[in-house]
């Protein structure tokens, strides 16, 4: 359901956000943080945003909603495949303890904005570039 999908984006767009500003990751180092405040990066990325091209409202969008979450994880990893992906990695972080259910997710293929100064093109974005001409 993409009300869910939203919510979920949103909630990790600010833990993400939180995480920059109090810098407490373990597993990056300083210059990540350093790369990540460039004004220059800031900026591309920005550009990539609001780039005109064709746009549709929220309510417009595909959906997909499923009676069970293993259904819904299902359609997510069939999506995966359609777009030529080959792997998704889940790892179960949740600490009982706290009982707040965690799950980190990989996947391999998947590439981020592209106005870093250090992004490489991967395999499916060159293949989509060649495609384009």
């Amino acid at each position: 359901m993409r009300e869910i999908a939203l919510l979920r984006a949103l909630t990790e767009a600010a833990q993400s956000r939180l995480t920059q500003i109090a810098g407490s990751r373990d597993d990056r180092t300083p210059s990540q943080y350093v790369r990540q405040r460039d004004p220059n990066i800031t900026a591309a990325a920005r550009e990539e945003l609001e780039r005109p091209g064709p746009r549709r409202r929220f309510a417009e969008g595909p959906t997909f909603h499923a009676d069970t979450f293993n259904a819904d994880v299902a359609w997510e990893l069939e999506q995966l495949r359609a777009a030529g992906v080959k792997r998704a990695i889940a790892v179960e972080l949740t600490r009982p303890e706290l009982g707040i259910p965690v799950v980190r997710v990989v996947v391999p293929g998947l590439e981020p904005l592209s106005g870093d100064r250090s992004y490489v093109p991967g395999a499916r974005a060159r293949a989509q570039k060649e495609q384009a001409g």
